[in-house]
């Protein structure tokens, strides 16, 4: 989306976008592994990107919804309370 988008935006030289990812970009617990390292790559593409392209006028806004209580894998929401050093 990004190479189809960036093109216009950067002929315009204004714009803004928003990135999908979540609470997962920024930490990880057992279990999550594979989505938190997808979350992490979109959180690092996006912080290089807005460096790249703010002289153009163009903004980045990573967007990081919380968890949502579901079905799906009820009860299993918790997020970890005890900090991890990394």
């Amino acid at each position: 989306m990004l190479r189809a988008t960036l093109p216009v935006l950067r002929a315009q030289r204004s714009g803004h976008i928003l990135q999908g990812s979540s609470v997962y970009g920024q930490s990880a617990h057992p279990g999550v592994g594979l989505l938190a390292a997808t979350k992490y790559a979109v959180e690092g593409l996006s912080d290089a990107l807005a460096a790249e392209i703010a002289p153009l006028g163009i903004k980045v806004t990573i967007i990081q919804p919380g968890m949502t209580a579901t079905p799906f894998r009820a009860g299993q929401l918790a997020a970890p309370t005890e900090a991890v050093d990394r």
